[in-house]
């Protein structure tokens, strides 16, 4: 197996060099577009056809690649995964994770799953619940975590309406929580009696 690079090639056999690495090492798409952050995602896949995102995700749906990853444009990766690529069956939106570092006395130090880090602005009650079988799925096969307990912080929403979408997800969507060690967090996004955090963007971000 070998790594695809995809982008200016220049520019990429130049960070190779620069970083100890050879060319030789890799397989190199030239591409000759960029999606920038701050292009339209939905527009600019479509019209950046010769874009390192576009390409990618082309060869993956061709099976010439494996998988497919960039830093890039969060926007564009979801256009790709969503229109090109298709989502798994039942899965309404996707979403990002990563892992954040939990202290208390009683368990010290540990890592919790955090999702939605990026990638959708302000998810609605069953996309929450969604993700947390998703992110419990992924924190039991990758991580080996056991019983990860999947929690909302109080901070994802106002207090005004906090308790409302609690009720939301635990009674309507009830037949997706019960798959899940489902909890409602009032100790905020760190609380370390967690594994798996469920979250809006603007409270990623935040």
């Amino acid at each position: 197996s070998r790594i695809v690079l995809y982008g200016d090639k220049e520019r990429i056999v130049e960070l190779l060099h620069k970083y100890g690495s050879s060319e030789k090492e890799f397989d190199i798409v030239a591409t000759s577009q960029v999606i920038e952050m701050g292009d339209h995602p939905a527009k600019a896949f479509i019209a950046k056809a010769d874009s390192s995102i576009t390409v990618g995700f082309k060869d993956l749906a061709a099976g010439k690649i494996d998988g497919f990853a960039s830093a890039g444009s969060t926007g564009a990766m979801m256009v790709g995964s969503m229109q090109v690529i298709k989502p798994i069956e039942g899965v309404i939106r996707p979403v990002l994770a990563t892992l954040i570092p939990t202290v208390s006395a009683e368990h010290g130090i540990r890592r919790a799953v955090l999702m939605d880090v990026g990638l959708n602005v302000d998810a609605k009650p069953e996309v929450l619940a969604q993700y947390g079988l998703l992110g419990s799925i992924y924190a039991k096969s990758a991580l080996q975590m056991e019983n990860p307990r999947v929690a909302i912080p109080l901070n994802c929403f106002n207090l005004q309406n906090a308790f409302s979408t609690k009720c939301l997800i635990l009674y309507k969507y009830q037949s997706i929580c019960s798959l899940f060690d489902f909890v409602f967090d009032f100790l905020g996004i760190l609380a370390s009696a967690f594994t798996l955090e469920i979250c809006s963007l603007n409270t990623s971000e935040s």
